[in-house]
């Protein structure tokens, strides 16, 4: 790889989401045929009758800016590691770049295929998917998780977006943690609600009117403006609230990405803010 292209890819993969270590994907079809088919690489394999895939970056924000980012990250994957089941889950707040379609996470195909997309080393030294992990396909209904008082559900709170700032995934304590964590931040005052996703469970503190505007996201190397779109709010209390939880947690550890020797931290995550009824997947609300 030329010094050009790794300083693309990196400026690419700056700009989305780093992923938890674990999730798991349920059943049922798949939807939106139309433009899930013509995104799929012709060589990526067979999606009938996956249900799941395995999510190596979110992209923020869905769209042509999306797609095109998405794609030119997909291709340099493939570039790098010959990888021919490589492909891309649009959706309307989040794209994905994904690896692979499996019946069930369960499967040894598809637990082999994460211990080697996690396991892999990329030119620079490092493993780039180590955090890669497994997603539904979408058209996938949640499972119902009762933990906390219904008062302090997410999809009570008003406005249309929220900030993630904690993510619990133990199986079998994730949801009571993410509700001990809003009772404790709600005992110091501090507006925080929970939210129980399929595999993983959310802490969020406050609500805000948010939308997807176009916004510049650094520089090209002649000095234009690289535009996207990005969820964004003016509310002075986010600023307040960031400021107070600036880093994304995972079972109580703050995420650290490294890039070569250049080391930062995962901010906290402005998200819209579900609705009952309404059908979710877990990356589209920070978990």
């Amino acid at each position: 790889m030329t010094k050009s292209q790794h300083s693309v890819l990196l400026l690419a993969i700056m700009c989305v989401w780093f992923l938890p270590s674990f999730v798991g994907c349920g059943s049922g079809p798949a939807e939106g045929d139309g433009i899930f088919s013509s995104l799929r690489n012709k060589d990526s394999g067979s999606s009938t009758g996956a249900t799941c895939t395995i999510t190596l970056y979110n992209i923020s924000g869905g769209g042509e800016a999306s797609l095109a980012q998405a794609q030119a990250i997909l291709d340099q994957i493939k570039k790098q590691t010959s990888w021919s089941d490589l492909h891309i889950v649009p959706s309307e707040h989040v794209t994905k770049v994904c690896r692979g379609y499996f019946k069930s996470f369960s499967s040894n195909k598809a637990k082999r295929t994460l211990r080697q997309v996690r396991s892999y080393v990329g030119p620079a030294g490092n493993k780039p998917f180590r955090r890669a992990i497994f997603s539904d396909l979408p058209g996938r209904r949640e499972r119902q998780i009762v933990a906390g008082p219904a008062q302090w559900d997410l999809r009570n709170a008003q406005g249309n977006a929220s900030l993630c700032i904690d993510v619990y995934t133990d199986p079998n304590n994730r949801a009571s943690a993410a509700a001990k964590q809003v009772k404790k931040l709600r005992g110091k005052g501090i507006e925080a609600w929970y939210y129980h996703g399929r595999y993983r469970s959310g802490v969020y503190v406050g609500h805000f009117n948010a939308s997807y505007e176009r916004v510049a996201t650094g520089k090209t190397a002649t000095g234009q403006p690289i535009m996207r779109e990005k969820f964004v709010t003016h509310d002075p209390q986010f600023k307040a609230l960031r400021k107070k939880f600036p880093s994304y947690r995972i079972d109580g550890q703050v995420l650290t990405l490294r890039f070569g020797k250049t080391e930062a931290h995962e901010s906290s995550r402005l998200v819209p803010i579900p609705r009952f009824g309404q059908e979710v997947m877990d990356s589209e609300v920070g978990l």
